[in-house]
């Protein structure tokens, strides 16, 4: 039995493709240190991570990676030796078997490896004519490899190689559009008849295009909203170009007198948040047309006032100031001013919003329910001074609309059932020392918010809590 390796003819490279589980490849080549086997995943030669076994075996052994290699990497083993001599032998010394077997196994494997690299070298096939210098010349910028004049050794090309290819391939493409041209200027009437119905058919398209965009420049709302400035919340539809900073003009269908208009500061699906800056008319309205528009222009200078009519004629003058109307119920009547429709009869016992008054009988505001959508409760203040809601979630009392300074209201909250809910509060709301309280945490258990509209953004809240 041999003592020695025995390098057999063997090349000292192993390739693997990893398959992402796989953790032991085998080398059929013999090493004698472990540190004479380089390990590559992909182009990296690795330093850790795996574990070599069988240095000193005939057969090779196995590289065992501590993680597996991911799948589709190429895993290159290969014998990697100093190219020296391992042993000298002395004058008249001992000439033992093994050392000289071992020294002939290292060389054989030594020139293994560089027969192994020969074969990923630049080299002539074994039936080339004549001699050759392979040389390869100092490298230059964008230039490729070619053989010189006399095609017996390599120097660089003039020009970079890349910049040639892409001239000849623009002007491959040139050379391809004037034989189009040409094959075009032989159809001209076809081409003609065809651009026409392309056209037409262009030309119809944008028509709806243009259509589609005119549409997305508007819509409409049903919120019920009192006009005012500020922040205001409208329901409308989707796929609109109202994008947070366009400005919108929102006008009542039933008199474009009434409107509001403003700046985008939200605009989410169907929700529309728009922060008011310009208003006309009064009321309250829920039949809104919404546009996008400029902003507001400053207002003009006033006319001149145009030259006076002439003096009328008829049975009414305007010099007798309506003192020879005959019958001033038939004047109502012709006028449609009908008492108790149209105007309202004198009534001294009438309340009137700009004088104080004395009530003898009580006065109230009908108590409004709301409920909460999404987390949140949407007031409207023009609708009463009492409302009632009965907690279902946890929940957000956001900004009411509707607000007018020196409005006092009352919200009963009646907590749930079975499962005390939290309610938080907008931005406008203000507290007794900054704080919001807190809803009773019992089930049922009843609290009385008041608050007062201080001004457009400011309200300060109160609360009475576990009425029983």
């Amino acid at each position: 039995m041999p003592t020695h390796i025995q390098i057999g003819d063997t090349a000292p490279r192993a390739q693997y493709t990893a398959n992402g589980t796989q953790t032991v490849f085998p080398y059929p080549f013999a090493i004698f240190l472990v540190s004479d086997l380089e390990v590559y995943l992909a182009d990296a030669l690795q330093s850790s991570g795996y574990a070599v076994s069988g240095a000193g075996a005939d057969a090779g052994g196995n590289v065992t990676f501590a993680a597996a290699p991911a799948s589709g990497a190429v895993v290159t083993l290969r014998r990697r030796l100093a190219i020296r001599r391992t042993t000298d032998f002395q004058d008249n010394g001992l000439f033992r078997a093994k050392v000289i077997n071992d020294e002939l196994d290292y060389q054989t494997a030594a020139i293994q490896q560089v027969a192994d690299d020969v074969t990923l070298a630049l080299k002539r096939s074994p039936t080339a004519i004549g001699t050759v210098d392979l040389t390869v010349p100092e490298p230059a910028a964008g230039c490729a490899l070619k053989w010189n004049a006399a095609a017996d050794g390599l120097v660089n090309s003039a020009g970079d190689a890349d910049a040639v290819l892409t001239q000849a391939q623009a002007a491959a493409t040139a050379a391809a559009a004037d034989r189009d041209i040409v094959a075009a200027d032989k159809a001209t009437v076809a081409t003609d008849k065809a651009a026409a119905a392309v056209s037409a058919g262009n030309a119809a398209a944008s028509e709806a295009n243009a259509a589609a965009s005119a549409a997305r420049l508007s819509g409409t709302s049903a919120t019920s909203i009192a006009i005012g400035t500020g922040s205001q919340v409208f329901s409308t539809q989707s796929g609109k170009f109202f994008d947070a900073g366009a400005w919108l003009l929102i006008v009542s269908a039933a008199n474009p007198a009434n409107f509001m208009q403003g700046q985008v500061t939200s605009y989410n699906g169907t929700g529309l948040t728009v922060n008011v800056t310009e208003t006309g008319g009064s009321g309250t309205h829920a039949d809104w047309t919404i546009r996008v528009s400029g902003t507001r222009g400053a207002t003009g200078a006033t006319g001149a006032q145009g030259p006076q009519g002439p003096a009328g004629t008829g049975d009414l003058l305007s010099t007798n100031n309506l003192s020879d109307v005959a019958s001033a119920a038939a004047a109502r009547t012709n006028l449609g001013l009908a008492i108790g429709s149209d105007v309202q009869a004198f009534d001294a016992a009438t309340a009137k919003t700009n004088q104080p008054q004395s009530f003898t009988k009580s006065q109230h505001a009908a108590p409004v329910a709301v409920t909460s959508s999404g987390g949140h409760i949407a007031l409207d203040l023009s609708l009463s001074n009492v409302f009632t809601h009965t907690m279902t979630e946890n929940t957000v009392l956001d900004n009411p609309t509707g607000m007018t300074a020196g409005r006092a209201v009352h919200l009963i909250v009646t907590q749930h059932a079975s499962s005390p809910k939290t309610m938080a509060f907008g931005g406008y709301w203000k507290f007794a020392g900054g704080t919001a309280p807190a809803l009773t945490a019992a089930n049922g258990a009843v609290d009385v918010l008041s608050f007062l509209v201080e001004g457009a953004t400011r309200i300060s809240l109160t609360a009475l809590k576990d009425t029983k």
